[in-house]
């Protein structure tokens, strides 16, 4: 998404380091992530109590372990391993994606992971006749394929994940929640 493409507003910081966003974000909390070019990236975030935050850790941690000891070969067709900051990047992806589930009372089942030859990581759900994968790849983007029935070239849909908001979408779309 450009600049162009979205509502450009500028916020004033405060003496104390603050920005106001406006009171439809009242209450609200997000984490903060410095970019490489200097920019700021908020990403709202939904807070467990530390005494469940476990479960959540070590079920994201059981889930990418058959990948993270990868070397590059690992097939034996010289596939690159994935590194270690794109693992990273997907164990934060399905943090937010685990809690935006809950938050939105979302049954969400564990997707199957695996890498492609690239190192790229891919996680795959499926729900009736619908199927929905998720790439990550090595330059911190997150792009998706929706298919569904089984004609491939009227029933499928692919994308970049930029916000939130795209997440619960994919997510209702896939368990079919009211959208087509």
């Amino acid at each position: 998404m450009t600049i162009t493409e979205q509502t450009l507003e500028i916020k004033n910081v405060d003496s104390k380091g603050r920005i106001s966003l406006g009171s439809s974000h009242a209450g609200k909390r997000y984490a903060v992530r410095e970019q490489p070019d200097g920019s700021t990236l908020l990403t709202p975030v939904i807070v467990m109590p530390e005494t469940t935050a476990h479960v959540t850790q070590d079920r994201i941690s059981a889930l990418l372990a058959p990948i993270e000891n990868l070397q590059t070969n690992w097939d034996g067709n010289g596939s690159l391993a994935p590194k270690p900051a794109m693992l990273q990047y997907a164990r934060e992806f399905l943090g937010i994606l685990t809690g935006a589930a809950v938050a939105s009372g979302l049954g969400v089942t564990n997707p199957l992971v695996s890498i492609d030859h690239r190192g790229y990581i891919t996680l795959e759900w499926w729900h009736n006749s619908r199927s929905l994968t998720v790439y990550i790849a090595g330059n911190n983007a997150i792009e998706y394929l929706k298919a569904w029935r089984t004609d491939i070239t009227a029933d499928m849909e692919d994308g970049s994940i930029t916000l939130l908001s795209d997440v619960i979408s994919l997510l209702k779309w896939l368990l079919d929640e009211g959208q087509g």
